[in-house]
């Protein structure tokens, strides 16, 4: 498979999620905080160790396509592939930022590159259709898990 921009954005779609959906949260310090903390603390860990519980391998047969940065080299808990770690932490950026921001034009975009994200996961055979299904329920879970919490917690407890 040749070098093609959308798989490019496709591989990188949590990334750009992650960023771009700090730059829309600005306006909401709290939860700003929240989403960032829990991305890097609570969802990417949750993961890891559901990969190692469920240990379910990624398909066999990479194809040849090779991002910038995804060499295809799985080591430790990252050759299993249940969940998919992509789907996971695009699912919860996206959730999570729609549930504070309630935009809708803003869904639909960040569900296109979503849609580029899983596409290219299995297009490139890193995740079968299971694994990104598992990883999108898991990081929609997530999502609306943390921001239900954090409503609850950071507008009781310290005000709007």
């Amino acid at each position: 498979m040749k070098y093609d921009i959308l798989y490019e954005l496709g591989f990188y779609g949590p990334y750009i999620l992650f960023y771009v959906n700090v730059c829309l949260m600005i306006q909401y310090p709290k939860y700003l905080l929240m989403f960032i903390f829990c991305s890097l603390f609570v969802v990417t860990p949750i993961n890891k160790a559901l990969k190692y519980m469920i240990r379910e391998q990624r398909p066999t047969g990479y194809n040849t396509y090779h991002s910038s940065y995804d060499k295809g080299d799985y080591t430790g808990v990252e050759k299993y592939g249940m969940p998919s770690g992509h789907a996971q932490t695009s699912f919860f950026s996206v959730i999570y930022t729609w549930c504070v921001t309630k935009n809708n034009e803003l869904l639909i975009l960040e569900l296109f590159l979503v849609a580029l994200t899983l596409y290219q996961r299995w297009a490139c055979n890193r995740h079968s259709t299971k694994q990104l299904v598992a990883g999108s329920i898991v990081g929609s879970g997530l999502a609306y898990a943390i921001y239900s919490g954090s409503k609850k917690y950071l507008f009781v407890n310290y005000g709007k």
